[in-house]
């Protein structure tokens, strides 16, 4: 079977992890028992340290009022902290200190001690300065140094600020006056070169007069925009409608453009404009105009006349053509008047072209002269504003070097101790709380840290994970950890006992998932293996030869275990004959089927003990050997030794006389002992693994239950019978006499950490 899909297996899960600390508890709570007496141990014997302490203000005179402010007082509060605490002071401090306190102390770096100094938080002029020590003599001694320390360095600090920052500000102050010296020269050199008066007045005449041409060539622009739009519509329009056209471009290349967002006036001026025009063109009418009007009424009147006239006579009489001849004269007079005015407005159309080209020169002369002022205005404009920086950097240093002096002469920061230096009576280290926090976060991270190394180094089956993703194969399902009572070395079914409800429950899921399996693979005879002995095989392949029994199905059960048969027990039959004749001897297998008690289960025995068991089962052709009944029997079982016991698995399981079901021991069997089983079975055709011997303890908490989910439900159906005898597969061991030999036990552990860390030894 292909192995399932990598994203499955590599999923992450914190169910599994939170289980790898459920279940090992133990280890964690050793490291924390382990943790927590080293910590109570540390306490009892860790050299105590006192604090010593002392209380400084900060303040500055509140008379004092400089230009500038500055920012709250205290800003300056972090950098007097920094140098407390700055290495300078204390290898000072240390220095003075040396004489007295170094022999005392142990030395020159026992002498150095953690300043820490603390900001109060309601009052931030407040500093706390504090230190741990041993010995309250030697911390107040180091706290005092300290702070004269810190004064002296203060005070140089002052001297060394004041002097540079005067000489920085004195410079400054010189540099700017001479450079506000010579921009004045140099703007008013500017203005008596360019005569900056004349420049000014004339730059205002050619503004005024460029705006005038570039208005008047703007107006000539729409004009010729307009007639450029008209031409094409009145191509068929008579002379009025080109009459009214033309009127129409002059007023709208005439239109004053709006200033600013005065729409209505805009709209008023508009109406205003178009009110005129109205008056303009009764005005402006030439003879001609009122003589095509007039024409066209006339035009009109024999329209009416030619309808009358057609009411009582045909087409042909007289009257009605001399009409209709002088509506054709009228009409031939319309085509002149308008080839007229269209000439008229073509000629006002290259007249205005001719204007605005004859524009282009003056207004770009204009601009030249107009670009010029400007740009000298802009330069006298410039060196104005250096000369006001200038001033206003000079009135601003001026006002800082005056704010220094007075800084200086009234101390604005003034240092005091307020609370004397003192040390508290009780210890400040070890603190209880503290170690044993510590000691507790530690105990858990080792805890944890190695429950989990000790999870990745477990390579024993274990999970439903470890069958699809480390094998590959299929999980047929999984059987409990049971007891049985009495006191007999017989391994009989369980199913058939009444207090093995639960038991029922396993086997039922086992045998539904196995029948599936067969099915697909087309098979009915099944052999059961393991990879060594006591895994439960035996015990399976028997309670799942019953179960199938029960539901009507012919099963054959035949213990092909020839070195170790212990099925005929199950059902107290005699050993012999069974396998073993029917091989050496060359006879069916028919003739040896012994009926059993349980309906639809037929049995046939191991046989005579075999030194050359694998010889026999390679002599013999299973094949044929099987085929009688597996025609007979709907199913067949067979039982067989381990795969690293002997060779007989390997050569039964051939894929063309049965499928393997491999048995493999919940937490007890290494994962490379059962890839080894399955690569000396790679020729079989493996239908999945039973995982045996399920601690249902387990699989009722978290960590089994999640990863068996179809037996938590069965989970206290098994716990009956704790006060009889574990059943494993014959091995009888009393609960209550688990411990009672040492070593036995330590026998049980080292042969456990053998075949865990040395699987294949």
């Amino acid at each position: 079977m292909p192995p399932p899909d990598a994203t499955a297996v590599t999923k992450f899960d914190p169910r599994n992890y939170l289980a790898i600390f459920v279940f090992r508890w133990k280890i964690i709570a050793f490291s924390v028992l382990l943790c927590v007496l080293g910590g109570i141990l540390y306490i009892k014997f860790a050299p105590r340290q006192y604090l010593s302490l002392c209380t400084v203000m900060i303040w500055r005179n509140p008379s004092l009022a400089v230009a500038g402010g500055g920012g709250p007082w205290w800003t300056s509060v972090p950098s007097h902290v920094r140098m407390l605490k700055s290495d300078e002071l204390q290898k000072k401090v240390i220095e003075r200190l040396k004489d007295t306190w170094r022999a005392r102390m142990g030395g020159i770096k026992e002498m150095k001690l953690d300043v820490s100094v603390v900001q109060d938080r309601q009052l931030p002029n407040l500093l706390q300065v504090s230190a741990k020590c041993g010995q309250s003599a030697y911390a107040e001694a180091y706290i005092a140094a300290l702070w004269d320390e810190f004064m002296e360095k203060q005070a140089s600090l002052k001297r060394d600020f004041r002097k540079s920052a005067l000489d920085v500000l004195d410079g400054e102050i010189k540099s700017l006056k001479e450079g506000i010296d010579q921009a004045e020269d140099d703007l008013i050199e500017y203005q008596r070169l360019n005569a900056f008066e004349v420049t000014a007045a004339r730059g205002s005449i050619e503004s005024r007069y460029l705006m005038a041409l570039l208005s008047y060539q703007n107006m000539i622009d729409t004009e010729i925009m307009l007639l450029d739009a008209t031409f094409p519509m009145l191509v068929n329009a008579d002379a009025t409608v080109i009459n009214d056209a033309d009127m129409l471009s002059r007023r709208a290349g005439s239109v004053t453009p709006v200033e600013g967002a005065d729409i209505v006036n805009a709209q008023r001026a508009v109406e205003s404009d178009f009110k005129g025009f109205a008056v303009e063109r009764v005005l402006v009418d030439t003879p001609d105009i009122q003589r095509w009007q007039s024409r066209k009424v006339s035009r009109k009147q024999l329209e009416v006349r030619e309808r009358e006239l057609l009411a009582k006579f045909t087409p042909e009489h007289e009257e009605v053509k001399n009409i209709r001849k002088q509506m054709a004269e009228i009409d031939q007079e319309m085509i002149v008047a308008r080839d007229i005015a269209m000439g008229r407005l073509q000629d006002r159309y290259r007249a205005l072209k001719m204007a605005r080209e004859a524009l282009d020169r003056p207004v770009h002369n204009w601009k030249n002269t107009y670009q010029r002022a400007n740009q000298k205005q802009a330069e006298y404009r410039r060196k104005s504003l250096v000369v006001e920086r200038k001033e206003t950097l000079y009135k601003e240093l001026y006002a800082r070097l005056h704010d220094l002096k007075v800084s200086e002469e009234m101390k604005s920061d003034q240092f005091g101790i307020i609370d004397s230096i003192h040390t508290r009576e009780q210890p400040v280290w070890p603190d209880v709380s503290k170690v044993m926090f510590m000691a507790i976060v530690v105990a858990l991270g080792v805890g944890f840290g190695f429950a989990i190394v000790v999870h990745v180094f477990d390579n024993r089956m274990q999970t439903i994970g470890d069958v699809e993703s480390d094998m590959g194969l299929p999980f047929l399902g999984g059987i409990p950890r049971w007891v049985r009572s009495g006191e007999d070395m017989v391994s009989r079914p369980i199913v058939v006992e009444e207090h093995a409800s639960g038991a029922v429950e396993a086997y039922r899921v086992l045998r539904t998932s196995l029948l599936a399996a067969l099915d697909r693979a087309g098979q009915n005879v099944v052999l059961f293996t393991s990879a060594e002995s006591k895994e439960g095989k035996t015990i399976t392949v028997l309670n799942l030869a019953v179960m199938t029994a029960k539901v009507g199905k012919k099963v054959l059960l035949i213990d092909m275990d020839l070195r170790r048969p212990r099925l005929h027990r199950s059902f107290k039959v005699e050993r012999s004959p069974g396998i073993t004749e029917a091989l050496s001897q060359k006879r069916p297998i028919e003739d040896f089927v012994i009926p059993t008690e349980i309906e639809n289960l037929w049995f046939v025995p191991g046989g005579s003990t075999c030194q050359d068991a694998a010889e026999l089962l390679q002599a013999a052709n299973m094949k044929a050997f099987l085929a009688g009944v597996k025609e007979q029997y709907d199913y067949v079982f067979i039982d067989t030794c381990p795969v690293l016991r002997a060779a007989d698995a390997g050569i039964l399981a051939s894929p063309e006389v049965c499928s393997v079901a491999f048995v493999a021991k919940v937490d007890a069997t290494p994962k490379p002992l059962i890839k080894y089983s399955l690569d000396m079975l790679a020729n079989a055709h493996v239908i999945g693994i039973v995982m045996n011997s399920i601690d249902m303890s387990r699989v009722s908490s978290l960590y089994y239950s999640y990863q068996y989910p179809n037996y938590a439900y069965y989970a206290y159906a098994y716990a009956y019978g704790y006060q009889y005898d574990y059943y494993a597969d014959g091995l009888k061991v009393k609960k209550g006499e688990e411990g009672a030999d040492l070593g036995v036990r330590l026998g049980r552990m080292l042969r456990r950490i053998r075949r865990n860390l040395l699987p294949m030894q």
